[in-house]
């Protein structure tokens, strides 16, 4: 938006502004932690009645001068006198007035801009009176089109209200904790250890790890992935988002783990909207724009209803000829033709900016504002380290899973919607549809490979991160859907369905993947797995889980046994199914490579 030259100047800010005086950090310090008994580190005298120049120290040692320095504050590094290595961080002493004053002058602008664009709307209505013409109800400005919650005001407003928060630092203890502890199921993700925490001066343990600049490309590349998926499942699954990933407040822990930074501004996403989060990624993944612009209309992106104008100096209207179907064809022409439409989440922001919104009314709601914002940066970072990465693709193993654990009415009736009929039988049309989909991907999602060539890390990365998503989804609350759908599958058509022709489609990639574990055991290759560490909290809960999930599949299987057997419908589908499925299997087993040969079965 600002240029490279601009960005670069900006992205200063982040770790290597220009300092205040030490003395006026020290005062602070002081002020703050409420220490008049001496100073605060050998060597860190500060003139004050108040403070006992020969008195004990409160740190053992302390920098004298600040080890980085951000916009909102910078950062001493200190030893407490029982060796324990801690980060302390002191707020300008003029940060809550310049955003008082910044937050002030936006208002003025954009009020006096919406006070403007009421007139202009006045005049034009009486100018269409005047003239005895009749006034046309279906014709809508901007101004009257908004609420109060949809305005360049409450936008002001939510990022000024989110900042200020940011500078008492007590509320960004308690938000680093709970942070951390919403995504322990990760395993791979930790922040700073509190030690004190007043409102403003933060103390933590100092963390042994590097930041982006410091790292190779290959640990730029982890930490990058471990912080998008993080990111991600925190918009679609803890809705407790950290809304500042930038370079500054990301780290590599020297163990491997990814530390965030910096929990100040944070954001809060309502269930439905971490639901059309993950509707859209999918939707936008396999290309199924409808559903992508039913996100938009869910998340609030899109006006509902709808509004068409023609052109810039024509009124927004609500047309039937102008609907979701229409929107939808021009945001996948839109899409489609847009360097990394599929790739990067820039390109989307573009699509919408310069493509959609001259034509459709477009809002970014101040909810999803810093969203979107934590998603730029985390891709901006990508872009350093790998220009090929793709945000989406990384982000994909979390919308599945919220996809496939869905909590509201809606999301429910939507996913029961999608797997099964009516009549509880299963979706074949779309189970075909996605298989064809995901063809390409069929060799990645089997988690091995045969032919000797060498997986790309990122497909390694993807993999893992799909099954960490999925495999323990049965053993969760979070999966209660998903086995209640599965319950009441009905497993006798599911059995004709892939002893039929349209179904040895599907059949054949079980049967492939199924013989390629087999001989992958046997041959005893090297198994591919995640190099990303897990804390001990992540194997204990993993373990937990993973006992519920079998616990669930058997009871699953047993009931789908019991009915397939005790009804002659039931048995029948069973037999053919099987006598199905072992062709396919005999023919794959002597098959040379499974994986490039499509089975055929006589």
């Amino acid at each position: 938006m600002v240029g490279a030259d601009a960005a670069k100047a900006l992205k200063q800010l982040q770790t290597k502004n220009v300092p205040f005086d030490n003395q006026l950090a020290f005062a602070i310090m002081h002020e703050s932690l409420d220490y008049w008994d001496g100073p605060l580190a050998p060597g860190m005298e500060y003139e004050d009645n108040r403070v006992d120049p020969n008195g004990p120290t409160y740190f053992a040692t302390m920098t004298y001068d600040p080890v980085a320095s951000a916009s909102l504050g910078q950062v001493y590094k200190a030893r407490q006198h029982d060796g324990r290595e801690v980060a302390v961080k002191v707020q300008r002493p003029d940060a809550l007035a310049v955003l008082a004053k910044d937050a002030q002058c936006f208002r003025t602008i954009f009020k006096g801009k919406e006070i403007v664009e009421k007139i202009n709307g006045i005049i034009s209505k009486l100018s269409i009176s005047s003239k005895n013409d009749s006034l046309d109800d279906t014709t809508f400005t901007e101004a009257e089109v908004r609420d109060g919650d949809q305005t360049v005001a409450s936008v002001i407003n939510r990022v000024a209200f989110d900042i200020k928060r940011e500078l008492d630092y007590r509320i960004e203890a308690e938000n680093s904790v709970k942070f951390r502890d919403s995504l322990s199921f990760l395993g791979f993700v930790t922040t700073p250890t509190i030690i004190q925490a007043t409102d403003r001066v933060l103390i933590t343990e100092w963390i042994p790890g590097r930041h982006l600049e410091d790292l190779s490309k290959e640990e730029g590349l982890a930490m990058t992935r471990m912080a998008v998926e993080a990111c991600t499942a925190s918009i679609v699954l803890t809705g407790f988002v950290h809304a500042d990933p930038h370079e500054g407040n990301l780290m590599l822990h020297d163990d491997g783990r990814v530390v965030f930074l910096d929990f100040g501004l944070m954001s809060n996403v309502d269930v439905a909207v971490m639901e059309g989060f993950a509707r859209g990624i999918q939707g936008l993944l396999s290309e199924q724009w409808s559903a992508l612009t039913e996100a938009f209309v869910d998340i609030g992106f899109v006006n509902n209803p709808i509004m068409h104008r023609n052109g810039l100096n024509e009124k927004w209207r609500s047309d039937p000829k102008f609907g979701l179907p229409e929107l939808t064809d021009e945001l996948a022409v839109a899409m489609q033709s847009t360097e990394g439409g599929v790739s990067r989440f820039g390109a989307l922001a573009t699509v919408l900016n310069k493509e959609i919104s001259p034509r459709w009314l477009v809002f970014t709601p101040p909810y999803v504002l810093l969203l979107i914002r934590t998603f730029l940066t985390l891709e901006g970072i990508a872009a350093t380290v790998d220009p090929d990465f793709n945000i989406y693709e990384m982000s994909m193993p979390w919308a599945v899973r919220r996809s496939l654990s869905p909590s509201t009415t809606k999301g429910i009736d939507v996913f029961r919607a999608t797997l099964l009929t009516e009549d509880n039988k299963i979706q074949w049309q779309r189970l075909i549809d996605m298989t064809n989909i995901n063809s390409k991907n069929d060799i990645e999602l089997s988690q091995v490979n045969l032919s000797n060539e060498k997986q790309s890390t990122s497909s390694i990365d993807r993999n893992e991160a799909m099954k960490n998503a999925l495999n323990s989804l049965l053993g969760t609350t979070d999966g209660k859907a998903l086995r209640q759908a599965l319950n009441d599958l009905d497993s006798a058509d599911l059995l004709m369905k892939l002893a039929s022709n349209d179904g040895r489609v599907i059949l054949d990639k079980i049967v492939m993947l199924l013989v390629m574990r087999l001989r992958n055991r046997k041959s005893k290759k090297e198994e591919i797995c995640d190099n990303r560490p897990f804390s001990p909290e992540f194997t204990r809960n993993k373990l937990q889980t993973s006992r519920r999930r079998d616990r669930a599949l058997r009871f699953l299987v047993k009931t789908h046994v019991v009915r397939c057997l005790l009804k002659w419908r039931g048995l029948k589908a069973t037999m053919v199914f099987l006598k199905t499925f072992f062709k396919v299997f005999l023919r794959a087993c002597i098959t040379k490579d499974p994986s490039k040969k499509r089975v055929k079965v006589v």
